[in-house]
């Protein structure tokens, strides 16, 4: 059965049957693929696609988001390759359309993670990714008020933030945190003194891409004693697909704990950090 869609950049694909050889080079979403259709679908996923554990022992590694080897995915024979926008690059995109059918996504929000999770159901005709649509549905109607001003950091040297028309930005608001960047595009450069300026009541430091470590929080801590700094597992803000529901979970369940306490007296040792 021939299968034609647009997807998220915009671009129009073609299959000629339901896809069965795929590469990914995308974590997020070999995670999914791989909870959704088993790991066996994919012939091909980056050395950052981490989840599940086994995958980069059994399919193979093509190289990094950055940098795939493009020999190496066409040698694969794989009937459709998986990259996003923001973490691949449009050169290597190219280079792969030419031998193969590439689907795009751009993810920026709650609704794009749904209507991404549409495509995959119809392009894989598998119910696994309808399942998973349902029950990220209620994080459409979940308009809490947030109640702690939050500045998340994702680079160090210069420091980097996320703007409001991020997917991480999405992902806190829904869990009530008020991003004090969103006025912003895209990540920003930011620094200290415009950071303070916002008056943030929690400093969120990111596992990645920049590998933010204890040191780093306590610095930080040093020049915020105002506010609460914690790390942060970068998966659970910036991963979209399946790794939501485990991100649902586990920051729920601490940040519950967190919104009991007024936003400007939130319980805890000034170097307590969140290692979720």
């Amino acid at each position: 059965m021939m299968i034609r869609l647009t997807d998220q950049s915009g671009r129009e694909l073609t299959c000629s049957s339901t896809p069965r050889r795929i590469v990914s080079l995308v974590p997020s979403i070999s995670e999914t693929i791989a909870e959704c259709l088993g790991m066996g679908a994919l012939v091909g996923v980056t050395k950052f696609c981490v989840h599940p554990t086994p995958l980069r022992k059994q399919a193979t590694v093509v190289g990094g988001t950055k940098n795939p080897s493009i020999a190496l995915i066409r040698s694969l024979n794989p009937d459709i390759v998986l990259a996003n926008k923001e973490e691949n690059r449009e050169e290597d995109i190219g280079q792969i359309q030419k031998f193969c059918p590439v689907y795009v996504s751009e993810i920026r929000d709650i609704s794009d993670v749904l209507a991404w999770l549409g495509q995959m159901e119809v392009l894989f005709s598998a119910p696994g990714f309808g399942q998973l649509h349902t029950q990220l549905m209620p994080w459409m109607e979940n308009k809490r008020q947030a109640n702690v001003r939050a500045a998340y950091l994702i680079w160090q040297k210069p420091y980097m933030t996320v703007g409001g028309d991020t997917f991480i930005n999405a992902m806190m608001a829904h869990f009530r945190l008020e991003n004090v960047f969103r006025d912003e595009v895209r990540y920003p450069l930011t620094d200290l003194d415009a950071i303070r300026e916002r008056k943030p009541d929690l400093i969120l430091l990111s596992s990645e891409p920049y590998p933010f470590r204890q040191k780093h929080a306590d610095e930080m801590q040093t020049f915020f004693p105002g506010s609460k700094v914690r790390l942060a597992d970068g998966e659970l803000f910036s991963w979209y697909g399946s790794r939501m529901l485990h991100a649902n979970k586990e920051i729920s369940a601490w940040l519950e704990q967190l919104f009991d306490a007024p936003a400007n007296s939130i319980e805890g040792d000034e170097a307590e950090i969140l290692s979720i």
